[in-house]
């Protein structure tokens, strides 16, 4: 996973540590190599992994899936057991083509879909 700033992660992470102290991360970030180290407590972390997106001007944006996860989402979609106008809906409230410009929060499933292929 990449991070924009792995310090502050680091830090936060550990803060009050005893045995890892901010310099100490540091020495072991600057070394370029990837460590396993135990933190005091548990954290729940929220992964969220969109290829395609509205961008800030409001085009639906399709990016490569550098990581295959696309292929389940699409899969499930298609598949005809699954394919419901509520797992469709679902999936696509997820890539916010039902928001509105303004950002309303309101819900605008109206039944209406976007003519994606998923192809």
């Amino acid at each position: 996973m990449r991070l924009s700033d792995p310090r502050k992660v680091m830090e936060f992470l550990f803060k009050g540590h005893k045995k890892w102290t901010p310099e100490r991360l540091g020495e072991y970030l600057d070394r370029g190599k990837t460590y396993d180290l135990g933190a005091n407590r548990r954290i729940p972390v929220y992964f969220d992994y969109k290829t395609v997106f509205l961008n800030d001007e409001g085009t639906l944006v399709f990016s490569v899936d550098i990581y295959g996860l696309d292929h389940d989402s699409y899969r499930d979609m298609i598949d005809t057991n699954k394919r419901t106008k509520d797992t469709i809906s679902s999936y696509l409230r997820t890539i916010n083509l039902f928001e509105s410009q303004s950002g309303d929060s309101e819900d605008k499933n109206t039944g209406k879909f976007f003519p994606i292929s998923l192809f």
